[in-house]
């Protein structure tokens, strides 16, 4: 992917989350790092685009993923796929690949937010309430607290059943949380919700982020929907048996 199609400040700040040269981020084919494991699980992380990989190896045995066999691999872009079918014996299982987009601010719709209002710390029950429907691992993605920077709900008779917030990554990125109640889904809440806090990202300075997982395709709709675009896939693999 063109570097020039996305802001540098983008790169630098995955550049520095990786721990590697901003350079490597843009270079056509894959970049292949090895990393001293930071958990007693090895694991491989990838972060992907048409054009680019960059590679992580975070393994106490890095023999099980032969240096050379995975140098062969780098001309072209390695996916996770690709590693699974190529090492074999190194049993690697797939544990995450999820999309991350980044919103081109001209693209963004305008919201209306009649039903959408600030959340603040009186409205901690009724955000609990609305985690207690989701399931655990949808409020684990959202990662909303009432006390993140801007922090919004989607109220329908007076119930919360939608809420979203800006999650800071540094000085610059700011990714965005969305949680809509089971029942109310698919009916515009998420767009809406989307919209109004990107809005603030914006007027004060932030480059959003959206975050979500391969099988979430309704989130990845409201992603597109509302002005950003793929920037990488993260695939994230268990090394071992």
């Amino acid at each position: 992917m063109p570097d020039g199609l996305w802001d540098p400040r983008i790169f630098q700040f995955w550049a520095n989350r990786l721990g590697l040269p901003a350079d490597v981020l843009t270079r056509p084919g894959s970049y292949i790092h090895f990393a001293v494991p930071g958990r007693k699980e090895d694991r491989v992380i990838i972060c992907r685009n048409e054009v680019t990989a960059v590679v992580i190896v975070m393994a106490q045995h890095p023999s099980l993923l032969d240096r050379a066999a995975l140098a062969s691999l780098q001309d072209g872009v390695i996916t996770a796929d690709r590693l699974i079918a190529r090492f074999p014996e190194a049993g690697l299982k797939l544990l995450w690949r999820d999309p991350i987009y980044y919103l081109k601010p001209e693209k963004l719709p305008p919201a209306t937010g009649p039903n959408v209002r600030w959340l603040t710390a009186s409205d901690r029950p009724a955000l609990a309430a609305l985690e207690h429907a989701c399931s655990e691992l949808e409020v684990k993605m959202a990662e909303i607290t009432i006390d993140d920077p801007a922090v919004a709900g989607y109220f329908m008779e007076g119930r919360l059943v939608g809420a979203t917030s800006l999650l800071f990554m540094d000085d610059v990125i700011a990714d965005i949380g969305v949680l809509v109640h089971p029942a109310y889904r698919k009916s515009g809440i998420a767009s809406e919700m989307v919209r109004i806090i990107s809005r603030w990202g914006i007027e004060h300075n932030r480059i959003l982020q959206y975050t979500t997982t391969e099988t979430n395709t309704g989130s990845m709709a409201v992603a597109r929907k509302n002005g950003f675009d793929l920037f990488y896939w993260e695939e994230g693999l268990r090394v071992g048996h």
